[in-house]
């Protein structure tokens, strides 16, 4: 049995031990068997933790820690693939700047903290695996074979880390977690899987295989980048025998997702019912730049420069206001589905519809440009607005350079108060609809007051 002595101060006995263990290939998510050997540590009167050095690792060996306390590394750690097992709540380890190429991890238990160090390097892979009501905090991880870099369960904190490589996840959380200011880089299965009620804030995503950010329900995502560091050209993004750049963000039932960028993606933003999403970025994306669920809002976003899809869509009884749509291929620009909203947008150079909507929705104040043949030549043809359903008001909106300004091939909707010129056909409008009367004013200068032109239903056409 080892002692660490003082040299000049009583030693203060820790009561704990540090047990040893030899295995083979310890790279199970299981625990080995019962570790044998131990040493009983002390503690000078000056320490404020229970020092860690190399000398304390036997070869091949892994080091249990099934006492609580504070421990700190004191030098750079080699030894087995599952290089510290914590078998004991209430454990913090700082590892001092240094190196442990292996893993740290705890089978369960609660209140575990590793902060301030370097986890797998070089050759060696490492990652972290910590109880409930942990916290990973200044660590760098570079991840797994076939597994994560960071993983914590409920209730837990990762700030401020990096984690790059790992084939598995950058960072798995439980639920009601908090994760700040994290940097994930090249993971094989995606940078971040939160669990529900997380907060995710300040973290960023780069040049991996599949998502960025992927959360479950009602979680909270702020000021997040994701994607890749040259946007993707469009031949790469139509050829079968190249993989796909990852999905930006997934997200659940009532999540809200705030100041983020999604660039170079196959997918932008993708969230469930009731969600809000409001002043993001998504573009130079592949197929759906921002899609929602069921009862949600987004507002103050821009989807743009899609290869081979749309801009914006919202799901049923949503509210869709001063977004911008643009330069998307083969889509529209926006889309809402049955009883929403879509207000004060513009939608320009989309191949397909500016914006199109189905059924009882109220469409109010956008500007639509451009859309159809003049951002396709030769392939595009469509509208600035296009209603396809029932329902529908259509009002105040001002469509230019379309090949249909409006559009309406559904029944019973009412459109008023429209400008529309330079289109192919300003105004397409089925029998069965109710529609304000269509004044020519193009070239006539002044527009005097008329009974025709003082009505509040009249739609313009120049």
């Amino acid at each position: 049995m080892n002692k660490l002595k003082p040299s000049s101060v009583v030693p203060v006995f820790i009561a704990g031990v540090i047990s040893f263990v030899l295995w083979a290939n310890a790279d199970s998510t299981t625990p080995p068997a019962d570790p044998t050997g131990s040493i009983a540590t002390t503690l000078d009167a000056n320490e404020t933790c229970i020092p860690i050095r190399q000398s304390d690792i036997p070869a091949n060996g892994t080091l249990v820690i099934d006492v609580p306390g504070s421990y700190c590394v004191r030098e750079d750690l080699e030894g087995s693939i599952e290089l510290i097992r914590i078998e004991a709540d209430n454990v913090s380890i700082d590892l001092g700047g240094h190196v442990v190429s292996g893993r740290v991890v705890a089978y369960g238990g609660s209140y575990h903290s590793v902060k301030n160090g370097f986890i797998g390097t070089g050759n060696r892979d490492g990652h972290v695996q910590l109880g409930d009501r942990s916290e990973v905090s200044d660590v760098a991880s570079f991840g797994s074979a076939n597994s994560f870099a960071i993983w914590v369960g409920d209730d837990s904190r990762v700030t401020r880390c990096y984690t790059a490589g790992p084939e598995d996840e950058g960072i798995r959380t439980g639920d009601r977690c908090v994760i700040f200011e994290c940097i994930f880089q090249g993971s094989g299965g995606g940078g971040l899987v939160a669990g529900n009620q997380c907060v995710i804030k300040d973290c960023s995503f780069e040049d991996g295989n599949n998502y960025g950010i992927f959360c479950r329900d009602n979680c909270v995502i702020i000021n997040c980048a994701i994607g890749n560091k040259e946007p993707v050209p469009s031949a790469v993004l139509a050829s079968v025998d190249t993989p796909n750049p990852p999905l930006g963000i997934k997200a659940g039932r009532g999540c809200t997702i705030t100041g983020c960028v999604v660039k170079g993606t196959d997918d932008g933003i993708l969230a469930g019912d009731d969600c809000i999403i409001r002043n993001c970025s998504v573009f130079h994306f592949a197929y759906q730049g921002i899609v929602t669920g069921d009862g949600s809002v987004v507002t103050h976003c821009t989807a743009s420069f899609s290869n081979q899809g749309d801009g914006i869509a919202v799901g049923k009884g949503s509210r869709l206001a001063d977004c911008t749509a643009s330069f998307n291929n083969f889509g529209f620009g926006i889309f809402a589905d049955e009883g929403s909203s879509i207000t004060g947008c513009t939608a320009n150079a989309n191949e397909r519809a500016g914006i199109q909507v189905s059924d009882r929705c109220i469409v109010t104040g956008n500007l639509c440009d451009g859309n159809g043949s003049m951002a396709s030549p030769g392939r595009g043809d469509s509208a600035g607005i296009l209603a396809t359903g029932t329902g529908n008001r259509i009002e105040s909106n001002n469509v230019t350079r379309n090949d249909r300004g409006i559009d309406v091939i559904g029944t019973q909707n009412l459109i008023i108060k429209n400008s529309a010129s330079a289109n192919g056909t300003n105004y397409a409008i089925v029998d069965g609809n109710s529609y304000g009367p269509i004044i020519d004013v193009a070239g006539i200068g002044e527009i005097k007051g008329s009974k025709k032109t003082d009505n509040f239903l009249v739609n313009l056409g120049f």
